[in-house]
């Protein structure tokens, strides 16, 4: 071979596993209630910073831990994601929350967070506590297209 044609080879390898890891695996919620750390109730068992945690269909998870992580957390269609006051949650990337509510007692960091990003969606976030804690190191959309409100309160 050519030295052009192993560079455009060895290129082409590269481009392909970038593409393929690129994409977030999906894990969902899928118990009515329960802890985050429980592995049955996800899909495609319990977040890592590969995943796409999704909490759909009315369900509540409670992240009791201090050490849980995923990529991206979806809260949508009336669920609920809290982080209790011993908990701590890190999503890598974004936090989305559409006609959903996540109640921050404990600790949790994201790089963006949309609260209503959806047309004709709401969204509720709670810090609550005197310990609770929102660390968002990028922007943080509020109504980004639907309808949404942040309340923090005392405590």
């Amino acid at each position: 071979m050519r030295t052009q044609e192993r560079l455009m080879c060895g290129v082409m390898v590269l481009l392909v596993a970038l593409c393929s890891t690129a994409y977030a695996q999906s894990t969902s919620w899928n118990r009515k209630s329960g802890d985050w750390s429980a592995l049955a109730g996800w899909s495609a068992g319990e977040p890592t910073v590969a995943h796409v945690a999704q909490v759909h269909n009315g369900f509540l998870v409670t992240v009791n831990a201090s050490n849980e992580v995923c990529k991206i957390l979806d809260i949508d269609w009336g669920s609920e994601a809290e982080i209790a006051p011993s908990g701590g949650l890190a999503v890598v990337n974004y936090v989305v929350v559409n006609n959903g509510l996540f109640t921050i007692q404990g600790s949790g960091t994201s790089d963006i967070g949309y609260i209503g990003e959806s047309y004709a969606t709401n969204g509720t976030v709670r810090v609550t506590g005197a310990t609770a804690t929102w660390d968002n190191s990028d922007n943080l959309y509020v109504g980004y297209v639907g309808c949404s409100s942040q309340k923090p309160h005392p405590g």
